[in-house]
Parts: structure tokens; sequence; C-alpha cells
């Protein structure tokens, strides 16, 4: 993988199930901020996406990469 293969774009709420499907990962999670909740349901990511939760006037930025991406040199990059 290279660089220029990696595209960061704003969630969009057709994205809902995929940031279910990566959130529901204690490993990730462990390493977030608290406030995310564990399961995490598509009622939680659409909320998110949606930004209607009270985080969404707070301050802070992160990211996270996937699990499925782990290894692969790209938060070296």
């Amino acid at each position: 993988m290279k660089k220029e293969d990696i595209v960061l774009k704003q969630w969009k709420e057709e994205d809902a199930s995929s940031l279910v499907s990566l959130l529901n990962n204690l490993k990730i999670l462990n390493n977030l901020r608290d406030g995310i909740p564990y399961p995490y349901t598509l009622d939680d990511a659409k909320a998110f996406i949606r930004q209607t939760n009270v985080h969404y006037r707070s301050a802070e930025m992160g990211y996270y990469l996937s699990e499925d991406y782990w290894g692969k040199g790209i938060m070296t990059m």
C-alpha cells in the first residue's frame, strides 16, 4: 500500500455499518478516549455521523486505524 492509496473522508450515514464493525473491537476501544460505548451499535454510529451528541461541541481531535490495516506501515508514512 502506498500513501497515495490512503484517503481520509467524512463519514456519511451509509457508512454507519462500517463504523459499527470497526468500533466493535476492544483492541481499538481500549486505546480511545472514554465515552465510546461498547458494544457500539448502529444507532451510536448514526448519532456520531449526524453529530447529534454532546461531543459535537467539543474541541477534541483524534484518529484510529482499523485493525485490518495494522502492521502495514500506514501510520509511519
